[in-house]
């Protein structure tokens, strides 16, 4: 209850709508009475309004005393907050220091940290919730356990102690997070994936004392389960890791982002990791950090603030917001680690069309720069960058792959397509290649192939296109080259069953060194991200690409990672059809990436703007343009 002089307050229908709105509060007389959400938040709000009015208030004593606990937990966590600074810009208490060594390389006996993942795992540990915005590669999993074994070996008395760990990220990261605790640890981990299981034993599980000690589940198996786990963090004392947590980044209430965000409270620890903390904006930092402190404001702006600061690039308040967020989160670049081989980038090997998949790729090529020059980018812009462009890149490497689409444009009647061939000559100049034909990239593939498994070595190849992983898998196979396909389509193993084919059986198999096949067919969208390779794969084959850079740089980290040694040739492979939207693909994918890379490097939370779109207006016109040139020349 706010007493006195407050037509001052009244007067000002701004403050006085705020108080009401936004407060909860209610004009009674010659008095304000405010019923309390979060006092401290509240009352931090009412202060700030006494000030900008110039009105000194005075508390009576009951309040005085909530007053002083506040302002004391404020300094308290300015106090910690500088010297959460401080870890992060290496000023450590070396004594503090070398005793968390000490105990991180007792228990962690299999993995010895370098030293800015030591640093990384001091700062979580001394933080207990901070965010890890190193880039691919730089092993984010091992600073995690290496904080972990430091928080468990605490006194269960202490308020750090943790025994237990819930990781809510893709099901692709399962696997690297059991595979990691054993080779961290030197023992196989307790754990359980709550996935392809159903709600029923989902729920009586997290109600049910256990001692497994990891729990693996998605960002979307948490949805339906969410107080099942509020209880089960209640009962236990458990360290809460968002992986790839970009994906919580919707701020307009999005279903998943306010699960795990009602999550936070409960948690003993969290820890947020994402390479790319900033896909589309600022604003994606708001529900990072609203989840490692829920109750402090630590980025000291709104959401609305940090979409202005996305749309105002020189906008003076960046500055201001990374240096808020300074002391609670850390970075590793690929250019800090030690020993990391420079990757050796082949020659891309251009491909020649035949007659027919010419003909085939001028006659769409035409058809849509005729559209294009003829209606404008305003009415056909959507339409080529759904469909038509895409036709173009299967057409680039496989002809074949457009029976589908005409099978829905022809014999099903439907125009979800938009393929728009009126030529039925071309219709069945299709099918004829696809029938009898064998594309030319499969077969410059294979001898790439031969000549890496010649020297007894493993390679993967990146696929855009499922039905050209499943093409190639078959050629391959059908000329003597065993290899296994990893897409959407191969399920994961849901820790309960054994799943034959499962990701994590045929990424294990070609881990060993008695493997059958040395050869996997990949999409990077689907296994682009969360899988490591590097210890027994560094040669990489890009069969085809799509303009997406992210997918890209995500699918080169797969064998370009820490572990490896300073003498080891990591290759990547390109091959491009000559004359196609290849070669656009090709060069604006370069650019991105160095553009991407500089970024990265340059600024301490890298904003990407649009450097990872697919495609847009300036690729069209390169596309008008090499069109133009090829067709001038006959």
């Amino acid at each position: 209850m706010i007493n006195g002089d407050i037509s001052k307050i009244k007067s000002n229908r701004l403050i006085s709508s705020y108080i009401k709105k936004e407060l909860n509060g209610k004009f009674i007389n010659d008095a304000i009475q405010i019923t309390y959400n979060k006092l401290d938040k509240d009352l931090e709000k009412i202060y700030k309004i006494f000030e900008k009015l110039n009105i000194q208030p005075v508390a009576e004593n009951n309040a005085n005393v909530e007053i002083m606990r506040i302002n004391d937990e404020k300094e308290k966590f300015v106090t910690f907050s500088k010297k959460a600074k401080q870890i992060r810009n290496n000023n450590c208490d070396v004594e503090d220091f070398e005793s968390f060594i000490g105990v991180v390389s007792k228990t962690l006996i299999g993995r010895q940290l370098y030293p800015l993942q030591l640093l990384s795992a001091y700062h979580l540990a001394f933080s207990q919730n901070a965010c890890n915005f190193s880039v691919p590669g730089t092993g984010k999993t091992s600073v995690i356990y290496g904080a972990y074994a430091y928080l468990n070996s605490l006194s269960k008395e202490s308020r750090k102690y943790v025994n237990k760990i819930v990781v809510i990220g893709p099901l692709s990261s399962f696997a690297p997070w059991e595979n990691e605790y054993k080779e961290c640890f030197n023992k196989k981990i307790n754990s359980k994936r709550l996935t392809g299981i159903d709600l029923k034993e989902k729920k009586f599980f997290l109600e049910t004392d256990t001692d497994i000690e990891l729990i693996l589940i998605s960002y979307q198996g948490i949805i339906n389960c969410k107080e099942s786990m509020i209880k089960y963090l209640k009962r236990n004392r458990v360290m809460v890791i968002l992986d790839e947590a970009h994906k919580i980044k919707n701020t307009d209430n999005g279903i998943i982002a306010n699960t795990v965000l009602s999550l936070a409270f409960y948690a003993n620890s969290r820890a947020v990791l994402t390479g790319t903390p900033l896909p589309n904006g600022y604003e994606d930092l708001y529900n990072l950090f609203k989840f490692i402190w829920p109750e402090k404001e630590v980025l000291g702006f709104h959401s609305y603030q940090l979409k202005d600061m996305t749309k105002q690039k020189l906008d003076n308040r960046i500055e201001k917001l990374i240096d808020n967020i300074s002391p609670y989160y850390m970075r590793i670049k690929k250019t800090d680690l030690e020993n990391m081989p420079e990757p050796i980038e082949i020659e891309p090997v251009m491909v020649k069309m035949d007659t027919i998949q010419r003909h085939i790729y001028d006659s769409l090529e035409s058809k849509t720069v005729e559209e294009y020059l003829k209606n404008g980018k305003s009415s056909v812009l959507k339409r080529l960058r759904s469909a038509k462009l895409i036709r173009l890149m299967q057409v680039a490497s496989n002809p074949g792959l457009l029976i589908k689409p005409i099978r829905e444009e022809f014999i099903e009647y439907n125009s979800e397509y938009d393929f728009d061939i009126t030529s039925m000559g071309l219709v069945n100049e299709i099918t004829n290649y696809a029938n009898n034909n064998i594309p030319n990239k499969f077969i410059e593939t294979e001898n790439i192939v031969r000549d890496i498994i010649k020297k007894s070595q493993k390679v993967i190849i990146w696929c855009t296109f499922v039905d050209n992983i499943k093409g190639l898998s078959k050629y391959l196979k059908d000329v003597g080259i065993e290899n296994k396909v990893l897409y959407g389509g191969i399920p994961v193993n849901n820790g309960a069953d054994e799943i034959e084919g499962s990701r994590e059986n045929i990424i294990s198999d070609f881990h060993k060194v008695d493997s059958e096949f040395s050869v996997i067919i990949a999409n990077p969208h689907a296994v682009g991200e969360s899988i490591s390779l590097h210890k027994v794969c560094h040669n990489a084959i890009y069969f085809e690409r799509s303009f997406n850079a992210t997918h890209f740089l995500q699918s080169r980290d797969r064998i370009h990672r820490y572990g490896l040694n300073k003498n080891d040739e990591i290759k990547y492979y390109y091959l491009i059809t000559e004359g196609s939207i290849d070669e656009i693909i090709h060069k604006k994918l370069w650019e991105k990436k160095q553009r991407m890379e500089e970024i990265i490097e340059k600024y301490p939370i890298p904003l990407f703007d649009n450097a990872n779109d697919d495609f847009g207006d300036e690729e069209i016109r390169m596309l008008v343009k090499k069109y133009v040139e090829r067709t001038s020349k006959y």
